[in-house]
């Protein structure tokens, strides 16, 4: 009778990356600096899905910088408030976690944002 290895062996062996996902149905941010909106392109199939906002905000003394990915969103609909600081809402979010490399990385995605001022 052969001996099958235990779940500890085949994962040492084979380290998988983990991904984590949190959904949230309504995510404020507030004071935070609009720095910059892109568009954001499906390149499986060249069509435009949304907006990347790259979000900026201070955090123990040092500057952060977020990009929260938008769906079904227009680049137009944000010029207006690049370079200002905002209260960002976001609705329908998920926050992805993954290993980029060698260090830890998230991806928030977002059904829609709403600026107020």
């Amino acid at each position: 009778m052969s001996s099958y290895p235990s779940i500890n062996d085949t994962i040492e062996r084979s380290p998988r990356k983990e991904v984590r996902a949190v959904k949230v149905a309504e995510l404020i941010l507030r004071g935070v600096l609009l720095l910059g909106a892109s568009t954001l392109k499906n390149y499986d199939n060249n069509s435009i899905e949304g907006v990347a906002l790259d979000i900026g905000y201070r955090s123990d003394g040092k500057f952060q910088l977020v990009r929260v990915k938008v769906l079904g969103a227009s680049v137009e609909d944000y010029l207006s408030s690049i370079d200002e600081q905002v209260e960002l809402t976001l609705t329908n979010v998920t926050i992805t976690s993954y290993m980029s490399g060698n260090r830890a990385a998230l991806s928030v995605k977002a059904g829609a944002a709403v600026i107020t001022a």
